[in-house]
């Protein structure tokens, strides 16, 4: 890894930056973003908090993750296990009003 953790902190809250804010929620939910611990939740569970299938969520989660591939955060994100960096870049989930 040749990113040192505060490029890789950036570079993740700038990808997602760039994407709907349900998108990012749902990355954020998906790859433990959303939880202090790190904590990965289920398409279903996302869909529940939605109010969404799972098959729906899975879309705006596929649509999300081609957006931040040309930037490198989608590996980042696939990898987040070997940064260990849940916690730097934990952001609590704000209500979400459709």
């Amino acid at each position: 890894n040749d990113l040192d953790s505060q490029t890789v902190i950036a570079k993740v809250r700038n990808g997602l930056s760039t994407l709907t804010p349900k998108q990012e929620q749902i990355v954020r939910m998906r790859f433990g973003l959303s939880h202090k611990k790190g904590r990965k939740f289920t398409l279903e569970e996302i869909g529940y908090h939605f109010r969404l299938s799972g098959q729906t969520v899975n879309r705006y989660l596929n649509g999300a993750l081609e957006k931040l591939e040309e930037s490198g955060v989608r590996d980042i994100l696939e990898n987040m296990d070997k940064y260990r960096l849940h916690s730097d870049i934990f952001l609590p989930i704000p209500p979400f009003h459709t």
